[in-house]
């Protein structure tokens, strides 16, 4: 009876995948949150905000909310002044125009340059797991 003997050596090793993850799709729209002090007159029933890019001339209609004292653009553009002014409503009148707050919207910046993927020199992982099989083949 002869036999072959043979041994096997298998390297368990674990893949690492690299990923990037971003909580947003695209670049951040910016935003201004304004606050003010409420109209001491009594009965207020709305607040209008007015934006422009010059000040005291703003864009008509402006947004007109329910009575609060805070507000928040959702679509200002990157790179651009704007100047806001706010009135108060009691039923169809209108107040003034508030004082102006100017918001200077920052330009988003520039994005990042030669982005590479890492790259992997050889197989050989620290800690890897070796397992030696050994194969046996009885000749009967």
């Amino acid at each position: 009876m002869k036999r072959l003997l043979q041994s096997i050596a298998i390297t368990l090793f674990t893949l690492f995948a690299t990923s990037f993850s971003c909580g947003q799709n695209g670049p951040t729209q910016p935003q201004v949150t304004l606050s003010w002090t409420q109209s001491s007159t009594p009965g207020i029933t709305k607040n209008c905000i007015y934006r422009g890019t010059v000040s005291g001339t703003y864009q008509l209609p402006g947004t007109c909310i329910s009575p609060t004292t805070t507000y928040t653009d959702t679509t200002p553009v990157a790179g651009t002044t704007y100047f806001y002014a706010v009135t108060a409503q009691v039923g169809a009148t209108e107040s003034q125009y508030s004082a102006p707050a100017q918001a200077i919207v920052p330009l988003n910046p520039n994005a990042p340059t030669n982005l590479t993927p890492a790259t992997i020199t050889k197989n050989d992982i620290p800690g890897a797991i070796e397992v030696q099989a050994k194969v046996e083949w009885i000749k009967r």
